[in-house]
């Protein structure tokens, strides 16, 4: 797992209480919506609202993810409040690990998310310079 991704959800859970609640015979940890719009302001803002995805549409997206895994029923109105924490980090691990793909190509990393091995300096033309030096 990535690291950053741990970071992230240690620093929601430091700001925004865990708590357990009953969705049937099942006993869910969840986190308050305000951890939602940290996540989509802080990690994705910019690359969502540009696509005109608002952080309710997001909210309304990890919801009915939870209600699809059997971690949330959404007919109990006391959980709308709440996200399943295992749906969060699954939705910002994705989408850090989707960033970091973007990346790949232009031979650079992100902290945090690199395995121990080394990565390939960036990228080389045939004769073997770089192609930065010949600007």
């Amino acid at each position: 797992m990535f690291r950053v991704v741990d970071w992230v959800m240690l620093m929601l859970a430091d700001s925004y209480p865990v708590d357990t609640v009953g969705v049937g015979s099942t006993r869910v940890e969840c986190i308050a919506i305000d951890a939602v719009f940290v996540v989509y302001n802080v990690l994705c803002g910019g690359t969502l609202s540009a696509l005109e995805f608002t952080p309710s549409q997001l909210l309304d997206l990890l919801h009915l993810a939870a209600e699809e895994q059997g971690l949330l029923d959404l007919d109990n109105g006391d959980l709308d409040d709440v996200v399943p924490v295992q749906v969060l980090r699954s939705f910002v691990s994705h989408f850090i690990a989707s960033v970091a793909e973007v990346y790949k190509p232009m031979g650079l990393s992100m902290p945090g998310l690199t395995t121990r091995r080394q990565l390939r300096p960036p990228s080389w033309n045939k004769r073997g310079s770089n192609v930065a030096a010949r600007r």
